[in-house]
């Protein structure tokens, strides 16, 4: 068999995704899938800080949370790639499995950080999108109980993070009330959140993103807080 022959028969052997990354210019079709989640489905659902998230993809000392980040990145690809295919294409399914596959190297019951509340949040939702309700619960069930042992769901007006930090917990935990609330009534479900009188989260700014980088607004989000 002739080389390009052979070379083009293991390449249809290949699973798709592989095939992209490996003709494609490195870090190109990720960031394209990247960029189809930001236009696309943070514009709805923010609870990821585009301008944060796009200098650890770029700059692997900024990533936090080690393994946890990973899963967060291959969620955010499949979410994207969900987002421009058609119902051919599986493309973010291989995405999805790599994040799913990471998920399982971690203990999540012994893990918990703001990263892995957002990659679980938005894995329940994907899972959701792509007919699995039962495994969205499951991830959104870890979601709720992981955002409320890092109380998400509660202010500390003395502690002295950022605006950007405070507004990103408001984000995630009204994203995970919505979507356990939407869920509930959906499927018939019992609702996994606390009562409204052990809450006191503040809802959200009515701010974009680059915002909570100025000096001045950071200011006016303190007097918001």
């Amino acid at each position: 068999i002739p080389q390009s022959a052979q070379s083009n028969a293991d390449l249809h052997r290949m699973p798709l995704k592989s095939q992209l990354l490996n003709t494609a210019p490195s870090g190109l079709i990720e960031q394209a899938f990247m960029d189809a989640y930001f236009q696309n489905y943070h514009t709805s659902y923010p609870f990821v800080h585009e301008a944060s998230f796009r200098s650890q993809f770029y700059e692997q000392s900024l990533r936090p949370h080690g393994q946890t980040w990973q899963i967060l990145l291959n969620t955010i690809l499949a979410l994207g790639a969900w987002s421009i295919g058609d119902d051919n294409s599986d493309l973010d399914i291989t995405f999805y499995q790599e994040a799913r596959g990471a998920l399982q190297q971690i203990s999540v019951f012994e893990t918990g950080n703001l990263t892995l509340v957002q990659a679980l949040l938005l894995l329940s939702n994907y899972a959701q999108k792509r007919n699995k309700p039962n495994t969205g619960w499951n991830y959104l069930g870890l979601a709720v109980r992981m955002a409320m042992s890092l109380g998400l769901h509660k202010e500390f007006p003395g502690w002295k993070i950022s605006c950007l930090q405070r507004e990103i917990r408001r984000r995630l935990w009204w994203g995970v009330y919505i979507f356990d609330s939407g869920a509930a009534k959906t499927f018939g479900r019992p609702i996994l959140l606390p009562e409204d009188r052990v809450m006191d989260a503040k809802h959200v700014l009515n701010i974009h993103d680059e915002v909570c980088h100025r000096p001045r607004i950071i200011f006016a989000c303190s007097l918001l807080s």
